[in-house]
This record gives structure tokens, C-alpha cells and sequence, in this order.
């Protein structure tokens, strides 16, 4: 990490979100930019090039969202919120500084830059592990449920080139050991988990028939509390030889690669904690 000269923060922050391409992530815990018309352009700028942008603040603040929701940002409260982090395509900022005129006036903070793709992805994984997360809404894990059967999956559009590569960096790193391959729309995997993964649009697990205990595994994981489940389709296909498991979204319209990825990952993580005895 480059250490950044307290008066430079602002200005830093600012940069990133120009030099933002596809994908923006502001974690703020308060917001005051009424009076700070650089960062209101900036910020209109990024949604005038259709740059997907996750805005998390503190909840129950007092503080004036209102600039930021009429540009059409949506903005995610977060209770306990004090983490202040800053991150683009290619490059991350994590500083003491929120996004406020005062702060940029007044306060005295502290900031570090890192252009390493493995430390944006470890920051990328704790805002979607302690700050993302604790907003989704779990299911009862008493209760089971019976996955949609079909004869032909309704999967959304294939993702892009773009996307399948930011799937790829986030997934290798964090599974050094797995096997990836990957097209210009979607993600294959062996050894990320016992069956073969594939991403894309979708999440499939792909459940070979020459397995035994192949439908035991099916109604095992039907008891498994899912996180996220109430934004996807979980839908059974069954071909020749092989049972498909498919976490399609619901919509997919809205969805930026760092909440794919972020779910996913839950996905991943709960099928490791939750493996099959048979």
C-alpha cells in the first residue's frame, strides 16, 4: 500500500471514482455533499457512464442522502457502519475519511492506496463478508424446501468477457488449489467443490449420475439454508447423465459483478459447510 498526504485524500478518492470503468464501491459510513459540487459531479459523471455503483452509509445517521439517491444510486444502510473504503476496477483506497465537505475541510485523516489485485480482492471479500452480508436476509434454516424442477433452465443472458474475468481473479485467489478455465462467458471449475462448478449468469453444479448417491446429495443440500435464496430460482434439471443444480437471480437487471460475486462466494462457502456424509 502507498501511503496518501492527508490533504490529498480528497482529491485521491475523487480519482477513483473518474478512473472508475465498470464497477464502483463507496463504503461511507456518513454522507454530506450538499455543498462539495466536485464530488456531486464526479459521482454524476460515474452514473452518466453506466458504471455500477454499490453506496453503502450508516444507518440510522443523520445525514442527507438526498443528491445521491436522486442521481439514481441506490444506497445501502449498514447498523454499526465505520469502515471507510473506496474501490474501481483496478485499484483500492482505505482511509479514515467519509465522504463529507467537512471532513474534507476540516478533519485530519489518514489514507493508504493499493494498486494489488490480490489486497482489492481481500477488501472486495470483507465488505462482502462483514458489511454486504450483514443486510442480506437469512432463511429459516429449520424449514426445507424442494427445488424447482425443469426440463429446460430460464437462465438469464451470459455475462461478458469483462465480468467472467473479474469472477476469475476474485475465485482463483481465494481457491488457489481448485482447477479454473474460462470462456468469454462463463467460469468452469473442478475441485472448488466435489462436483463441477460453472459461473456465469447463473451458478450450476453439475452432479455426475454415475454417483450412487447422487439423489441423496440432491435432497440433502434441499435442507440447506441458501443464503440469498429469496433473489434466485434454485431449479433442478436433469439431462442423460448428469443432474444440474441452477442459483438463477430472479432479475438480473441491476445486478453488478461485485454482488454476483459476493453471492456466489456465500454459495460456495455454504455448500463447503455443509458437506454430504454419504
Amino acid at each position: 500500500m502507498k501511503f496518501i498526504q492527508p490533504l490529498e485524500i480528497a482529491s485521491k478518492i475523487m480519482t477513483l471514482i473518474e478512473e472508475a470503468e465498470k464497477e464502483l464501491i463507496i463504503i461511507s459510513p456518513y454522507v454530506e455533499i450538499s455543498k462539495w459540487n466536485k464530488m456531486k459531479s464526479c459521482l454524476n459523471r460515474a452514473v452518466l457512464r453506466n458504471v455500477n455503483i454499490l453506496f453503502v452509509a450508516r444507518k440510522n445517521a443523520k445525514q442527507d442522502l438526498s443528491f445521491i439517491t436522486e442521481l439514481g444510486i441506490k444506497v445501502k444502510l449498514v447498523e454499526n457502519l465505520h469502515a471507510k473504503l473506496y474501490i474501481n476496477d483496478n485499484y483500492a483506497i482505505v482511509t479514515s475519511q467519509n465522504i463529507t465537505y467537512y471532513s474534507d475541510v476540516n478533519s485530519i485523516d489518514i489514507g493508504y492506496k493499493t494498486d494489488a489485485e490480490e489486497e482489492r480482492i481481500e477488501l472486495i471479500e470483507f465488505i462482502d463478508k462483514y458489511v454486504i452480508s450483514n443486510s442480506y436476509k437469512k432463511l429459516d434454516t429449520s424449514k426445507s424446501f424442494k427445488f424447482n424442477i425443469v426440463k429446460e433452465s430460464n437462465k438469464p443472458p451470459m455475462l461478458n468477457e469483462y465480468k467472467v474475468n473479474k469472477l476469475y481473479e476474485s475465485f482463483s485467489v481465494k481457491y488457489p488449489n481448485a482447477y479454473f478455465s474460462k470462456s468469454s462467458t462463463y467460469l468452469y471449475s473442478e475441485g472448488l467443490l466435489p462436483y463441477v462448478v460453472m459461473l456465469s449468469s447463473d451458478l450450476t453444479v453439475r452432479l455426475s449420475k454415475k454417483n450412487d448417491d447422487c439423489l441423496k446429495v440432491i435432497s440433502h443440500y434441499e435442507a440447506v439454508n441458501f443464503p440469498l435464496i429469496e433473489d434466485y430460482n434454485i431449479e433442478l434439471k436433469e439431462v442423460t447423465n448428469y443432474f444440474y443444480i441452477n442459483f438463477v437471480p430472479k432479475n438480473l437487471k441491476g445486478y453488478g459483478i461485485q454482488k454476483l460475486t459476493s453471492d456466489y462466494h456465500e454459495m460456495v462457502r455454504t455448500f463447503k459447510d455443509n458437506p454430504t456424509k454419504f
